[in-house]
């Protein structure tokens, strides 16, 4: 469980985040919606511990992230799993090298147990036998499975996903929300993800957060999310469908 309590984020003088307060609990999809702007990635970088807020607390299980002390924080990123927007693959490394990193710098495993967790990673996210292709030779839906793969490879408790779909063809989309949906739920993993796509939302959000210039301006499930009455809300949701739309009509009107 992560809980949010009265974050808050300032940069010289502006307020980015406003009094946050939010509950993620294990086994579910959190999904942290909104334009650009409105603070996504700030939130993100505060939950993984990369920016410390400036009010409120981050609380993982019962111990708040940014009172504990190296060795604390040390073992909450431990169990933290990141899949950033772009990947993040090392190009001078090949799949299963990439894989093999955290393991190598975290785990305690032998050579040959961190071989078959590598292996058992590969084939969970479906690239068994690509361990020695290298990331040039991957396509964009291999490069995001290669880095699920890495990020459940220590078998975290906590899975941090960044625009997971960003850049994907509309069914290599699905094929991923569809992995990150049957990991969190087999491993009991809280997942959050940062996201603008309202497919995914719908398609795997179990519990949803609405930002809105650094305010949390709704939360709920998506069951709910078309009867709500926060009008921001409803214009992020239906400006973001109608602009899919024209881009679908666009595209085909090219080809």
């Amino acid at each position: 469980m992560i809980e949010l309590l009265n974050v808050t984020k300032r940069f010289e003088q502006k307020t980015v985040l406003h009094h946050l307060s939010a509950r993620f609990e294990p086994g579910t999809v959190n999904m942290i919606i909104g334009s650009s702007g409105s603070g996504k990635s700030v939130l993100m970088k505060i939950l993984v511990g990369l920016f410390s807020p400036d009010g409120g607390k981050v609380v993982y299980g019962t111990s708040d992230f940014f009172d504990l002390d190296l060795e604390g924080k040390t073992e909450i990123r431990k169990q933290i799993g990141m899949l950033f927007q772009n990947s993040a693959l090392f190009d001078s490394l090949n799949v299963e090298q990439n894989v093999l990193f955290p393991l190598q710098m975290f785990s305690k495993l032998t050579t040959r147990q961190q071989m078959e967790r590598v292996n058992h990673c590969l084939e969970r996210v479906g690239l068994a036998g690509t361990n020695k292709l290298h990331t040039s030779q991957l396509s964009g839906g291999m490069r995001k499975r290669v880095g699920i793969a890495r990020a459940i490879a220590l078998e975290p408790k906590y899975l941090f996903c960044d625009e997971p779909n960003s850049g994907l063809d509309p069914l290599t989309s699905i094929k991923i929300d569809e992995l990150i949906r049957e990991i969190t739920l087999e491993s009991g993993i809280t997942t959050i993800v940062n996201s603008h796509d309202m497919n995914s939302v719908m398609e795997i959000g179990d519990h949803i957060c609405f930002l809105y210039q650094g305010k949390m301006l709704w939360t709920g499930s998506k069951g709910h999310i078309m009867d709500t009455d926060c009008q921001e809300l409803n214009d992020f949701v239906f400006a973001t469908a109608f602009l899919k739309q024209i881009r679908k009509q666009s595209n085909g009107h090219t080809a």
